[in-house]
């Protein structure tokens, strides 16, 4: 499931940018703004995620 989340949040992060160029084009700065820094955010998370770790076992 931790991988399908990964996918999931590369999946999100493009679509979020899509979404912004789509603001942009249509003269929604404050949209294009939002949704770009919220693919940002989303796709370094995604860079900074282990998804090949495996829990810890006590």
């Amino acid at each position: 499931p931790f991988r399908i989340h990964g996918l999931l949040e590369i999946v999100v992060s493009f679509a979020l940018a899509i979404l912004a160029i789509w603001f942009y084009n249509n003269g929604y700065e404050s949209g294009f703004n939002y949704y770009i820094a919220l693919a940002v955010v989303i796709m370094i998370v995604f860079l900074l995620t282990d998804f090949k770790s495996t829990p810890n076992k006590r």
